[in-house]
């Protein structure tokens, strides 16, 4: 029988819009630092023509939150034996998938 799992944050905050566009610039700068990487292929707004990265943040809504509540559900096959459960975890880390193998990696932090 297929199981659906997942993980999800809800967080609660007043948004504040960013506007300048340095302020701007900096948000998708440590953006792509954190989600793209800092090696030497990871990509970052100097890849980009100069000029280029404060022409495409006329189209960017950037925002900064300050967080005043987070909430988080985890649905990793709690309600499945152990046996099931090693059996999900290992056809996820099986895939090719990077969010197949990341599911994985949440099932095995809640395991008993």
């Amino acid at each position: 029988m297929p199981t659906w799992n997942y993980v999800t944050v809800h967080a609660y905050g007043r948004a504040e819009i960013v506007e300048a566009t340095p302020a701007v610039l900096m948000v998708l700068t440590k953006l792509a630092a954190v989600y793209e990487g800092s090696g030497a292929d990871a990509w970052g707004l100097g890849r980009l023509p100069l000029g280029n990265a404060a022409q495409q943040t006329k189209n960017i809504v950037a925002f900064r939150m300050k967080l005043e509540r987070v909430e988080t559900k985890l649905k990793l096959s709690q309600n499945r034996d152990l046996e099931d459960r090693h059996r999900v975890i290992a056809k996820l880390e099986a895939s090719d998938s990077q969010e197949s193998q990341a599911t994985a990696r949440w099932m095995k932090k809640v395991l008993p």
